[in-house]
């Protein structure tokens, strides 16, 4: 209809009236494009706000994960540094307990993987990160990002020259023939020992084992460092999305 008139008027050399139908065009093409611009907007808004609520939930369950895992990296490498303090004579001991000696066993592992977030893996994957209009949170996802794709390479540095130091020392290091010679979270929290010993004097006199020992407590040390950052963005991650969501806790 708009076609037809428009050919008339042209026809008619009504150039008024051209004009006009033009600008009727001009304004009706401008006006659809707001509103289907309107519409992706209001869907991507729609998105965004899922997308964080799945954050928010993959950040909760990851902080769990890591924050156990990391605290549990850091008791081994307190006790580490207790015993380093025992044999430079610094807090009055000359032992090792079972519990230690456990940690000296586990210096060498470092099982701890990054925990990828999968709605972060998504969003970059898809190419849907810039659906999140937060700067900050936006910001905070790049930065965790970019700290777990450095840590692949932070964690093969740490491992590579690791001592066994059970079996490297196998005259220091006592191992039960049972799977109860073992710590885990649990069973520290529960009973507090393990039945792995360490030969106390053997240890005071064995220069070697020394240096591996505290070789593999800079390893480790810098393995709690590396979760402890990650540990850390994902708690600074979670508190954005909460004050975005108006969430608390």
């Amino acid at each position: 209809m708009i076609l037809r008139r428009f050919t008339k008027h042209v026809t008619d050399q009504n150039w008024f009236a051209v004009g006009l139908d033009v600008i009727v065009v001009i304004v009706g093409i401008f006006l659809g494009t707001q509103v289907t611009a309107q519409f992706e907007y209001n869907k991507e808004r729609v998105q965004e706000k899922l997308y964080i609520e799945r954050l928010h939930e993959d950040a909760v369950d990851a902080y769990e994960i890591t924050n156990i895992n990391t605290d549990y990296r850091q008791f081994h490498l307190d006790n580490l540094n207790e015993i380093m303090r025992t044999l430079n004579e610094e807090n009055g001991r000359s032992d090792i307990t079972n519990l230690e000696c456990n940690s000296i066993y586990e210096s060498h592992i470092y099982a701890d993987p990054s925990v990828a977030l999968p709605t972060i893996t998504e969003l970059f994957s898809s190419g849907r990160i810039s659906y999140i209009l937060d700067e900050a949170i936006k910001a905070k996802i790049s930065e965790y990002q970019i700290a777990l794709d450095a840590s692949s390479d932070v964690t093969f540095e740490i491992q590579v020259g690791a001592t066994i130091m059970s079996h490297q020392y196998p005259d220091v290091i006592t191992m039960p023939m049972s799977l109860e010679g073992f710590s885990t979270i649990e069973r520290i929290a529960v009973q507090g020992a393990t039945t792995i010993s360490c030969d106390y004097e053997n240890v005071m006199s064995n220069k070697a084992f020394k240096n591996d020992m505290v070789a593999n407590a800079h390893r480790l040390s810098a393995h709690v460092r590396r979760m402890r950052i990650e540990t850390d963005l994902i708690a600074e991650l979670h508190a954005l999305i909460d004050a975005n969501l108006g969430v608390t806790h």
